[in-house]
């Protein structure tokens, strides 16, 4: 096998930096916005080199910028790459465009752990295209995957990131067969804890009383809102622990606002028609036992 690879194992150069990649897959004519005018990528030189991004509105002058300061314009939200970086994935097969709504819909530090994985991958990627280009080949096995880690991991601390804790060169090797099989897409780096769906850990009580509560006030106290309702809720929630002698937890606004806007078409339904009539449009929906479907 013709590796690109002068010798086997050995640790990259000193000097080597982020400075001599290929960031986030550019190629030319792709659009970034940097604070919020558009650009697009021209060229980078071999080596440490610049980038320069050609401007698309008129009154912009030629951009040019280090592949750390891109990466970091990146991290800080300075720069835009639309459909490239930013929940449920599973569904969604090999369309890169759902997969890239998906993880920006994910929480940022998700997306943070997630982009330092990218990094690994992205450098493993930029090797084998380039070697491909050569007409050579950069293998995916372990030795390579170290000398990738080893790369990455000594430009890490310069740009104030943190590497994995837990990363080697088998689990490189596995980062960048899921990253194939979504198409380089960056929900690939995502740990899969952060896809999981989990159950809502408000008690039922607690949920039931809030029902209680807005069936109750629908037509005594028409005007009610979330905050209102909100207070006689943790009354109820306090009485019912001192009686009791049990812990629930008081509702806060947002649990609150989040049934009432559940509850909105019910509690329209029921002003005018009556609870009976709104039950039966509604599935259900404002009974004490929270629906399974509204």
């Amino acid at each position: 096998m013709n590796d690109i690879l002068t010798q086997e194992g050995s640790p990259p150069p000193s000097a080597l930096t982020l400075d001599h990649i290929m960031p986030d897959d550019l190629e030319v004519g792709d659009f970034v916005f940097f604070d919020g005018e558009p650009y697009s990528f021209l060229h980078k030189e071999e080596g440490a080199s610049p980038m320069f991004f050609k401007p698309e509105a008129r009154g912009l002058t030629m951009l040019r910028l280090m592949p750390t300061e891109y990466i970091r314009k990146i991290a800080k939200g300075e720069a835009r790459r639309p459909g490239r970086k930013g929940v449920d994935v599973t569904g969604l097969g090999e369309d890169t465009t759902l997969l890239d709504i998906a993880y920006q819909a994910l929480p940022v530090p998700v997306r943070d752990r997630s982009d330092v994985k990218g990094l690994y991958v992205d450098e493993f990627w930029r090797r084998i295209d380039q070697a491909t280009e050569e007409g050579g080949t950069f293998a995916r096995n372990e030795l390579n995957a170290r000398v990738v880690l080893a790369a990455i991991d000594v430009v890490l601390p310069a740009m104030g990131l943190v590497p994995p804790q837990r990363r080697s060169g088998r689990s490189l090797l596995r980062w960048l067969e899921k990253s194939e099989r979504l198409k380089r897409s960056p929900v690939a780096n995502v740990h899969g804890n952060a896809l999981r769906d989990y159950e809502r850990q408000v008690p039922r009580r607690v949920l039931d009383i809030i029902a209680m509560t807005i069936r109750e006030t629908t037509h005594e106290f028409p005007h009610l809102g979330p905050s209102k309702i909100r207070i006689l809720v943790n009354e109820k929630i306090r009485d019912t622990n001192r009686v009791e002698d049990i812990s629930l937890p008081e509702a806060c606004p947002t649990l609150v606002n989040d049934e009432f806007n559940r509850f909105d078409a019910w509690i329209r339904k029921a002003r005018v028609d009556g609870n009976h009539e709104a039950d039966l449009e509604f599935g259900a929906v404002g009974k004490l036992t929270r629906p399974s479907r509204i």
